[in-house]
């Protein structure tokens, strides 16, 4: 089965149609009105500029529909998304919509070559930092004609949030002390010099003003349970990474399957290893090999590690829902694929 992109060309209130639009907006039309089948809704004339009108008809019978159950920028919000959160959105919940500005050798992906090699492999010959200003520490362009704009400052964020699970006896946790209060008290903590106030049950540590062997998480869960006066059992705690990497441009959606490394020999007989992602365009079957191509990874190569958006699919509604219950028991990606870690260069670090 193929879902109409068609559909979203041609039905979508929060995009542009053929003129432009958002991965993110995509996941809310999914959530909001879900996506018919390619059969229903073809794509013809989108293919030429001109996308068909909205085939309302498709809509009619909820079980044709495919629902979206949530919608995110991977890591949480714009700006933190990176290598590692998308290789443990990928392992979890499966493929991304990625965007890229289209580079050059792009255009012309083929027969198993990395997009981007030869970007990774001049930086090397120049011994620099491969998209980090050492000055700074802010991301670099890559490649040097991709438009982006940096951070304001090197600010490394940790944003968090919490809330209050139920007790062991499966009772909900109670406390009478208002959230304020409870902020207040991590801020007059010993991680009062890197808090910054977010309102409600949020706050954020300025990790450059953190001592080194501080453990926030650790230190802000505790501080939380003793001024609510509950056990640290009750308190549920969040944190994650919240350093913006700056506004990105981009022109073209993809989707992101999969990565991978190969290990090759340079001309100096140095054994190197460049990791690339494996991705879907939308140009048909003649483009890449078989309309996949392999884009360098972990560089931000072009903005594709950006902005990446996670989709997951709704399980109790629409063509979903049908599908489950003529299976019988429902299985889940997501079930048999928790177990496995990425770490920060992208290299898995635990399999059960």
């Amino acid at each position: 089965m193929t879902l109409s992109p068609a559909s979203v060309l041609s039905c979508s209130y929060y995009n542009q149609g053929c003129d432009g639009g958002y991965p993110y907006l995509v996941g809310k039309h999914a959530m909001d009105f879900g996506i018919p089948t390619a059969e229903c809704a073809p794509y013809g004339g989108a293919g030429e500029g001109s996308p068909d009108k909205c085939h309302g008809e498709c809509f009619k019978d909820e079980s044709q529909v495919v629902f979206a159950d949530n919608y995110n920028y991977v890591g949480g919000f714009y700006g933190v998304c990176g290598q590692h959160h998308m290789m443990q959105s990928l392992l979890e919940h499966g493929p991304l919509v990625v965007a890229l500005e289209v580079p050059i050798p792009f255009n012309s992906a083929n027969g198993g070559h990395v997009v981007g090699e030869s970007y990774l492999t001049a930086l090397r010959q120049m011994r620099t930092d491969m998209h980090r200003d050492e000055k700074t520490d802010m991301e670099r362009a890559s490649p040097g004609d991709h438009h982006r704009r940096a951070p304001l400052a090197p600010v490394k964020m940790i944003e968090a949030k919490w809330s209050l699970n139920e007790d062991a006896d499966g009772k909900p946790c109670e406390s009478s002390v208002a959230a304020g209060a409870a902020n207040s008290a991590v801020q007059s903590s010993d991680l009062g010099e890197a808090y910054v106030e977010r309102g409600d049950n949020r706050f954020a540590l300025n990790s450059d003003k953190l001592d080194d062997t501080a453990n926030p998480f650790e230190s802000a869960k505790a501080t939380l349970a003793k001024t609510l006066n509950v056990s640290p059992g009750c308190v549920n705690l969040a944190m994650v990474d919240g350093t913006m990497n700056g506004w990105e441009y981009t022109n073209h959606a993809i989707t992101l399957v999969g990565w991978g490394s190969q290990k090759y020999t340079d001309d100096d007989g140095n054994e190197d290893e460049v990791k690339y992602w494996i991705i879907r365009n939308s140009w048909g079957d003649y483009y890449g090999d078989a309309g996949y191509a392999y884009l360098l990874r972990g560089q931000n190569y072009a903005g594709i590690e950006s902005q990446a958006v996670d989709v997951t699919i709704d399980r109790d509604r629409g063509m979903m829902k049908k599908w489950l219950a003529e299976m019988g028991e429902p299985s889940s990606f997501e079930e048999t694929n928790k177990q496995v870690e990425v770490d920060a260069l992208g290299n898995i670090i635990q399999r059960d």
